[in-house]
């Protein structure tokens, strides 16, 4: 191309920088090997942080910090701390020590029949009083009362159990109905402890229920009591998991770390694949970096050019940098979150693609070259490679880190540094690797046994060249990469240019490898018939419509189940809870600003919001409100008090019925009043709250829609400064944050791998067609995962935007290749083909393999990058190797004829000088 004739590019400098390098990595080869292994034996005791780097609430990094929940929980939180002596189950959300226990009969019938309530009660007891722990802090054994959260000297005993025992012995006292039971005055929600209710009629009688919950809430200071609490809670959990049997009743447990627990166990899981991912990743390299020779019509193993041994220390260099990127980032204080796990599989088995690319960059060279010519002109031509994918990586795992999840941010993090240091390990380490087995090479040494030379044959240097090698790897970099003409050559003995002293070109004649003759001669010819286009092109449109189709039926969200194994008692736990989430979870709305409750228009405002909340379609409706100022005026509708505007009926009267009402505990933790000794009035309501009941808060969306509708109500009032929460609101926060994030964050890293495309491949046509490719990809990868039942969430989205570097790597080399070779269309996509197609093939297949341990985890969370990995490999080589050679025949049948993008920036350069000139000489002309 002409331009590149007169202002070298980018990938000439780096080529020309490389060959410069290699004779410097040759002369201190022992210094470029020894050092990254000192480096990584030094950072290593960083791992030693890792504990202390770790956050300990996991599940808040997976919430995105700038989430309106936090803000909500503290609200509440600073409202209504908790207080140990003045506690009530699902009013405070400070508690450390919470336990959740849900129970069901296990033939899935009614928990309401009396054998299965004495079973259920038989257990509450169990827990409550024979459970017990050592006290080092009282030197005596304690159970559950002695821990418990409390009001005033009495435990949460789970008294609905009595209740439901004796509704005919009580129907005279309490009015037992769903989703809200009554007293004279007191009203007890029982849409949060039962669920699959059966109602028998519009008063909420029923007889039916499927599912029944208990809690149990325990203490978290002195710090004594905090370790016995946890103790105790450990002890629950182990007992219904491992011991608890009964032939009624089956129980699932839930508790504060139940999730920490799991996201720790999904570690010692993905651990033990770390060595059967590089035993894979290692045989799989030694086999593929094995030449077979063809000779006088026999097969043989060329045991001197073959490179098992460096194949795995390519392995071994990805090691290293994973080493080095996370013991340095442990010990500079980055948090470690434990999805960093998976880290180390997916570094590596993307690692070993640069050595795939280096070792076949090597078997380009001329083998009668000196070493230190070879390895100048295997750097020169895979230096420019592993530059492109390795920084399209990195920039893609930076742009990811742009994000509001702490667990993205510091995966991506933790990757993007790791695939840098493999890079930096790859032009150091591993380079002084190739020196030394270049060496070896010379020398004739056995590829295993080092110490055995090989005997020399009695055969001419023309039978050597002319003898047909059969290469099983072998990536045909030079014709992909520009020419190594423009290369210097180098004196080794002082670095200086001498010409004529070092020849980077490929003296050897030209021979056929089973690839080149299987790409050349069978699958291009095939692939560019005019007929077999056009089954192409439909099937392409089948694979986007499908595409598209997944696109548009997508299911967001990162269910807590998810997170954990799928034997962990988190999922047996979650699916019991089931009917909760679909009907009686109870959300909480905070009055901030209070207004005098003495007008009837601020009444009437603040039952308008009521009403508002209320909605049909999200919530139980009035019958599943409980508000303080509901049941006092019940309280003087039953008096037949006459509601006026008189300031002591809404203060003191207000304040004195409270004192004296039996659901004094309900509003004495549902109002903040006036604390005198701040000199405020007393009978001064600063701020208080109500709980209504919800509905249809199962699945992510409907849990959006529950959650968008009460922000959205309480937003339109914001004179009394309404806030809305739920314990479940961090989640939901996640669902509605991860698509928006996603989206701004591919944008950026798709405008940004364009750019690096543009620059280090400077060819309009050729940054267009990765454009196009790496759009498709992404688009099959986003589409086929859904249909292969991911959801988008926070871990889906990391690989997402991986996807996007990964197609860069797989699409750059194909439409570069097409646009430097010659000939026909056909011809040049073929020759695209015949000397790139096997090794992006095995670079593909090596990230395939080493993420294969993935697959049998039985982690959702751990699945998914498997998943959207293979997806990515998988839809690349349909791209690389069948629809873009096919597109690049199509619509770019003569690249001789298109500008690079330098040209045309030159071009646009002289025309501005013209159109500026232009402009001038009217004003310089004579009158």
């Amino acid at each position: 191309m002409e331009s590149r004739e007169h202002l070298p590019s980018v990938d000439r400098i780096i080529g020309n920088a490389f060959a410069k390098y290699a004779l410097v990595v040759y002369k201190y080869r022992w210094l470029f090997l020894l050092v990254p292994c000192c480096f990584a034996c030094v950072f290593a005791l960083g791992f030693y942080f890792r504990p202390y780097r770790t956050r300990a609430n996991s599940v808040e990094t997976f919430t995105p910090t700038d989430g309106a929940s936090y803000y909500e929980k503290a609200v509440i939180n600073s409202h209504w701390p908790l207080v140990q002596n003045a506690f009530i189950p699902g009013k405070f959300f400070g508690s450390k020590h919470w336990i959740q226990v849900v129970v069901n009969a296990k033939d899935g019938g009614n928990i309401l029949r009396k054998e299965i309530l004495n079973a259920t009660e038989q257990f509450n007891e169990l827990v409550m009083d024979q459970l017990s722990v050592w006290s080092e802090f009282k030197n005596r054994t304690i159970n559950y009362r002695d821990l418990c959260l409390s009001w005033g000297t009495e435990c949460y005993d789970n008294g609905h159990i009595a209740l439901f025992k004796q509704v005919k012995e009580l129907e005279n006292y309490i009015k037992i109905t769903y989703p809200v039971a009554r007293s004279v005055d007191t009203p007890l929600y029982l849409g949060s402890l039962i669920s699959g209710v059966q109602v028998l009629n519009d008063t909420g009688t029923f007889n039916y229920a499927t599912h029944v919950r208990l809690s149990y809430n325990l203490k978290q200071w002195p710090p004594e009591t905090d370790e016995d609490s946890y103790r105790w809670k450990i002890m629950l959990q182990e007992f219904i998991v491992k011991e608890f049997k009964s032939p009624l009743i089956s129980v699932g447990l839930w508790h504060a770390e139940s999730i920490n627990q799991g996201l720790a166990e999904n570690v010692d899981i993905v651990v033990p694949d770390f060595g059967v991912s590089y035993l894979i990743l290692g045989l799989f390299c030694t086999l593929t970096n094995m030449m077979v020779i063809h000779r006088d019509g026999k097969l043989s193993i060329d045991w001197i050019r073959s490179k098992p041994i460096v194949a795995f220390l390519g392995v071994f260099s990805s090691a290293i940098a994973v080493v080095i990127s996370m013991g340095f980032l442990l010990i500079v204080g980055m948090e470690y979150v434990l999805i960093n796990a998976v880290m180390p599989i997916l570094a590596i088995s993307v690692g070993v693609s640069d050595m795939f690319i280096m070792v076949s960059a090597w078997w380009e060279t001329n083998p009668m070259d000196r070493t230190e010519s070879r390895l100048a002109r295997m750097l020169s031509e895979a230096g420019v490679a592993i530059t492109i994918t390795s920084f399209t990586d990195v920039v893609s795992f930076l742009v990811g880190a742009w994000s509001s999840f702490p667990s993205v941010i510091s995966f991506c993090i933790y990757t993007a540094l790791a695939m840098l240091m493999d890079y930096v390990c790859q032009i150091t380490f591993f380079a002084a690797v190739m020196a030394f087995f270049g060496d070896f090479e010379t020398e004739r040494r056995h590829c295993y046994f080092l110490w055995r030379k090989m005997k020399l044959r009695n055969e001419t240097l023309k039978e050597v060249r002319n003898s047909k090698c059969t290469e099983l790897v072998k990536e045909g970099l030079s014709s992909a990469m520009p020419s190594n003409k423009h290369v210097p050559s180098l004196d080794t003995r002082n670095g200086k240019s001498v010409k004529g002293d070092m020849d980077l070109s490929n003296d050897a004649e030209p021979h056929e490898t089973l690839t080149s003759i299987f790409f050349q001669k069978y699958y291009g010819r095939i692939l560019f018939k005019p007929c077999v286009k056009v089954v192409v092109c439909l099937l392409y449109v089948i694979y986007a419509g499908i595409a598209i189709w997944g696109c548009l039926v997508i299911k967001e969200g990162l269910r807590p189940a998810d997170l954990v194994h799928a034997n962990h008692y988190v999922v047996k736990f979650y699916r019991m809870s089931t009917p909760f989430r679909m009907q009686g979870m109870q959300a909480h709305v905070v009055i901030n600003r209070p207004q005098n409750l003495t007008l009837s228009k601020n009444r009437d405002r603040l039952f308008d919001l009521l009403r508002e909340l209320e909605h049909k379609d999200y919530t139980l409706g009035s019958n599943a409100t409980i508000f303080f100022l509901k049941e006092y005026l019940n309280y003087l509708n039953n008096l037949g008090a006459l509601i006026s505007n008189v300031n002591t009926l809404w203060t003191v009267d207000l304040k004195d019925w409270i004192r004296y009402t039996g659901g004094r505990p309900l509003w004495d933790t549902d109002i903040v009043w006036g604390d005198p000794k701040k000199g405020e009035d007393q009978y001064l309501i600063k701020a208080f709250r109500f709980q209504i009941g919800l509905k249809g808060f199962d699945t992510a969306s409907e849990q959006v829609a529950v959650v968008k509708h009460l922000r959205k109500t309480a937003s339109r009032y914001p004179e009394l400064n309404v806030t809305t929460y739920h314990e479940f609101w961090p989640h939901v926060d996640q669902y509605m944050s991860v698509a928006p994030t996603t989206w701004r964050n591919l944008s950026v890293s798709f405008v940004s791998m364009i750019i690096i495309a543009m620059i280090m491949i400077p060819n309009l046509y050729c940054g267009l067609f990765i454009t196009m490719s790496m759009l498709s990809i992404n688009v099959g990868v986003y589409g086929y995962m859904s249909l292969w039942g991911v959801n988008l969430d926070c871990i889906s989205m990391i690989t997402l935007i991986m996807s996007i570097g990964f197609a860069v790597d797989l699409s750059a080399h194909i439409s570069y290749g097409y646009i430097c070779a010659q000939g026909t269309p056909a011809q040049r996509a073929s020759h695209s083909l015949q000397v790139l197609g096997f090794p992006v093939l095995l670079s593909a297949l090596a990230t395939l393999l080493g993420v294969s341990v993935l697959s049998v985890a039985e982690v959702p969370l751990i699945v998914t990058f498997f998943k959207t990995v293979f997806l990515v490999m998988v839809l690349g080589l349909l791209h690389s190797h069948i629809f873009l050679p096919t597109a690049l025949t199509l619509f770019l049948p003569n690249p001789s004829r298109v500008a690079s993008s330098i040209n045309v920036l030159r071009k646009f350069q002289t025309c501005f000088r013209r159109f500026m000139l232009g402009n001038k000489r009217p004003n310089s002309a004579p009158q």
